[in-house]
């Protein structure tokens, strides 16, 4: 492990700013063979180029800054991001592995805020402190419509859109001990677990290990309105599958540990 680079940004959600922080693995990054590998670059409905990773540029954006201040700030991103075209993406470094990643409202203190809801997640997309994808989009709309300043993304798997070293022990260490020193600074923090529940079944040791040394006990799930025991992950595919749409149908129950115990034995 060769430490961390933790990236500040401005994250759009619903026409409104938010500050935000991104925490990667230090000098790690997807090789340019990789980067084509993950599709970076595809088209959305309208025929038009959507690039899925983004730079891990900085901005600066202080914890006193007014709207208009973020307003500015992004317009700068948006430029560059707007100019950005395929050679450039090729040459950008893009970490491979994302820790951590914490969006919170303007006026809020970004650093020390309690006023945040913890999700735990399957793993790491390309989502940064930039761009949300569709799966942390949800996660906003729980924590803001639940009345809560900002919220927080941790994940069980580190790497960012491939989880083909489900093994990786040293990877597995390495991000379980990050949760639990970030989540350690906290008093008994709402914890949404949300890997969901076929995730679950692949990495049933994992999952026991994290629980293990979080030792939480105010530990909640995703879940639907007709079935409050199977935990849901908030990414639209698998709420797609059960003809449910996440806005209308996704609520936080709390967590099933009968299934963990379950998946042990098998």
């Amino acid at each position: 492990m060769t430490g961390y680079d933790k990236k500040y940004g401005i994250i759009k959600y619903n026409n409104n700013l938010y500050k935000s922080y991104a925490v990667f693995e230090k000098g790690v990054f997807y090789k340019r063979n990789e980067l084509n590998d993950l599709t970076q670059n595809v088209k959305d409905k309208e025929g038009q180029i959507k690039k899925f990773f983004v730079p891990d540029i900085e901005v600066n954006c202080g914890s006193e800054f007014k709207q208009e201040d973020l307003q500015q700030e992004h317009k700068k991103y948006e430029r560059y991001y707007k100019n950005l075209n395929k050679y450039q993406i090729d040459k950008t470094k893009i970490h491979k592995n994302r820790y951590y990643l914490k969006i919170v409202k303007n006026g809020c203190e970004i650093e020390t805020n309690d006023n945040i809801l913890t999700f735990i997640l399957f793993n790491s997309s390309y989502a940064n402190q930039f761009k949300l994808d569709p799966t942390i989009q949800n996660c906003a709309y729980l924590a803001f419509k639940n009345g809560y300043d900002g919220f927080e993304i941790f994940n069980l798997f580190s790497i960012r859109n491939s989880v083909n070293k489900l093994e990786d022990s040293a990877e597995c260490d390495e991000n379980i001990n990050f949760i639990v020193k970030k989540l350690s600074k906290k008093e008994n923090p709402e914890i949404i677990l949300a890997w969901g529940y076929g995730n679950q079944q692949k990495c049933p040791q994992r999952v026991s290990l994290l629980l293990s040394k979080i030792n939480n006990k105010n530990l909640k799930q995703i879940s639907t309105r007709q079935d409050k025991s199977k935990m849901m992950h908030p990414d639209n595919r698998g709420w797609n599958r059960i003809q449910k749409t996440f806005k209308d149908n996704a609520i936080i129950t709390d967590f099933n540990q009968k299934d963990i115990n379950n998946d042990k034995i098998k």
